[in-house]
């Protein structure tokens, strides 16, 4: 690669990188309100860390778990029963998943 190329490749990392962090500072600042919300509705949201959140509940009288990802917009079921949430790909906040979640669990 020409140094051109990794002049913009750098750019490009920067530019990434400050997104994560963007979506981390806003899952920061909206963790205790997505964590009520999560709380009304008998679920538990957990911050293990700025970079790792985790949601549990029951879904059809089994437990589960989401874990979530914010800075770089990964979700992970770990549990075969999560509910099927949908939520618009790469642009979505704590109080996104929370509400996701309870939709699906009306169902």
């Amino acid at each position: 690669m020409s140094r051109e190329d990794w002049e913009i490749f750098a750019i490009l990392e920067k530019e990434r990188q400050d997104a994560g962090h963007r979506r981390r500072c806003r899952a920061s600042n909206n963790f205790k309100e997505a964590s009520a919300r999560a709380n009304d509705n008998d679920l538990l949201l957990i911050r293990h860390s700025s970079v790792h959140y985790k949601i549990k509940g029951e879904h059809k009288s089994k437990p589960f778990t989401i874990e979530l990802y914010p800075g770089n917009q990964r979700i992970y079921h770990p549990t075969k029963n999560s509910p099927y949430i949908v939520l618009n790909k790469d642009k979505w906040t704590l109080m996104d998943v929370v509400n996701a979640v309870i939709k699906a669990l009306e169902k």
